[in-house]
């Protein structure tokens, strides 16, 4: 496995596998594994690719997972992030809200169903932190509630802290958060 920045050649590919882990792509069973909530356009990844950047992971040159990372700040953004930006006042982390320091917004993330449990999803973040520590105190994401896996994941395999909850369009999600205040150094 290779772990890298992703330039634009590597958008169509990511634009992809984007669709192909959408919710909406996905039978209820294959939903079990994972999916994404929210869908980006090439126009909005690219800007994502140049400026916070989007670690790729390959095997045998073939992309496997993708990793992206982008400002609070950054227009235009899926309507479920707003949503999500509006919950940070009440997301308490390292003695206050995720709204009150450096914060940016982690994923979303997405790694090929035949490369799961392999230590790539590890390998990102690992990249993506290192990359980042020193322009943020804190990063954020969100899981859909009923995405056990990938919350767990988050938690569990990258030790994420649940902050609180979201709502959006009905659907429920979690807010998870990390400090990379210990990546300086």
């Amino acid at each position: 496995m290779r772990v890298t920045a992703a330039g634009d050649a590597d958008l169509d590919a990511i634009l992809v596998m984007q669709h192909k882990y959408q919710f909406s792509q996905l039978n209820d069973e294959q939903r079990a594994n994972g999916f994404l909530s929210a869908a980006f356009s090439r126009q909005q990844l690219q800007h994502m690719s140049a400026d916070l950047g989007i670690d790729i992971a390959r095997v045998n040159g073939a992309l496997v997972g993708y990793l992206c990372a982008f400002r609070c700040s950054d227009l235009p953004r899926p309507p479920i992030i707003e949503s999500m930006l509006d919950a940070f006042a009440d997301c308490p982390f390292g003695g206050r809200t995720l709204d009150t320091k450096r914060t940016y917004i982690y994923g979303p993330v997405c790694i090929d169903t035949a490369y799961r449990g392999v230590g790539i999803i590890e390998a990102l973040s690992q990249s993506q932190r290192r990359r980042l520590a020193r322009q943020f105190d804190y990063g954020a994401a969100f899981v859909a509630q009923d995405n056990p896996r990938s919350l767990r994941a988050h938690t569990v395999k990258l030790g994420m802290v649940d902050v609180g909850p979201f709502q959006h369009l009905g659907q429920r999600y979690r807010i998870v958060a990390f400090n990379l205040g210990a990546q300086h150094g």
